[in-house]
C-alpha cells in the first residue's frame, strides 16, 4: 500500500498528540482502591503484593493516573510498595487490553537521578532519558532474581554520598513519578518529541516512512501552539512523492 503525504501528516499529528498527551510535565494522581476498577486482574495484583512481602516490601497505596486514564485509551491502576532495608519502591499494574501485568524496580537517588529496573519491552520505550536510568528484562525473570539485579545497578550508581531516598507515602510516591515526569516532559521537548528508533517501531521497520514522519514530526514541533494549525494546513498544501510500505 503506499503513504501519502496527507497520510504522513495524519500519522505526525497522532504521534505527537499522544506523546505531548502522555508526557506532561505533571500528572495528577489519586488514591484509588481495586474494588472500583472492574476489568482490573485483583489476582495479580495479590499474587504480586504476596511475592514482593516475601522479598521484604510493604504496601504503600494504589493509585491512578488520571493524566492518562482520562484520554479514555487505559486505566492506570497502581499498586506501590516499598522495601525499608534499601529504600527501592516496586509498581505494579495489570493493563486489561493485553491482560498482561508488569513491575518494576524504582530508587530515587539523593542527586535527583533514578534507578529502573522493569519487564516493560525495551521496543516500547520511545527516549534513553538522561537521569533515569533504565535497565529492561525478559517479562518471565523472576520477581527475586530481577530485584538482585536492582540492587547491583544501585549500587553501582551510588558513589560517595549518593544514596537511595525513602518513600513512605503517597504524597512521596507522587513527588517521585511526577519528577520523572518532568525529566521526560523536557529531554523530548529538547529533542523534537519523538526519536527515529522508537518512530520505526511504530511504522513496523519501514525506514523510508520513518523518515518522512520524523521530519514532518521535527517541523511541526517547531511552531509555536497557536501558529500550528496554519503550518498543518501549509503541510497539506505540498505534494511530495508517496511512500511505498513493502
Amino acid at each position: 500500500m503506499n503513504e501519502t503525504h496527507e497520510e504522513c501528516i495524519e500519522i505526525a499529528e497522532e504521534v505527537l498528540a499522544l506523546i505531548k498527551d502522555s508526557f506532561q510535565p505533571q500528572h495528577h494522581f489519586i488514591r484509588v482502591d481495586d474494588k472500583n476498577f472492574e476489568d482490573v486482574d485483583p489476582e495479580f495484583y495479590n499474587q504480586q503484593q504476596t511475592r514482593f512481602e516475601e522479598l521484604g516490601f510493604e504496601f504503600i497505596c494504589d493509585l491512578e493516573d488520571k493524566t492518562i486514564s482520562d484520554q479514555g485509551k487505559i486505566v492506570t491502576f497502581i499498586r506501590t510498595m516499598r522495601n525499608p532495608a534499601s529504600n527501592a519502591m516496586v509498581a505494579f499494574y495489570h493493563v486489561p487490553i493485553i491482560d498482561a501485568g508488569f513491575f518494576e524496580f524504582e530508587s530515587f537517588l539523593s542527586d535527583g537521578r533514578f534507578v529502573v529496573s522493569t519487564i516493560v519491552p525495551e521496543s516500547n520505550k520511545i527516549a534513553n532519558w538522561p537521569s533515569i536510568n533504565s535497565h529492561h528484562y525478559p517479562i518471565d525473570i523472576g520477581e527475586d532474581v530481577l530485584y538482585k539485579n536492582h540492587l547491583s545497578s544501585v549500587k553501582e550508581a551510588c558513589d560517595g554520598n549518593i544514596n537511595a531516598i525513602e518513600i513512605t507515602s503517597f504524597e512521596a510516591v507522587v513527588k517521585l513519578l511526577n519528577a520523572q515526569n518532568r525529566y521526560m516532559h523536557k529531554y523530548l521537548k529538547s529533542i523534537g518529541w519523538v526519536t527515529k528508533e522508537y518512530l520505526l517501531n511504530q511504522c513496523s521497520g519501514d525506514k523510508q516512512l520513518t523518515d518522512r514522519v520524523y521530519s514532518v514530526i521535527q517541523e511541526m514541533a517547531k511552531q509555536p501552539t497557536n501558529q500550528m494549525q496554519s503550518y498543518r494546513c501549509q503541510l497539506r498544501r505540498s505534494s511530495p512523492p508517496t511512500v511505498t510500505i513493502h
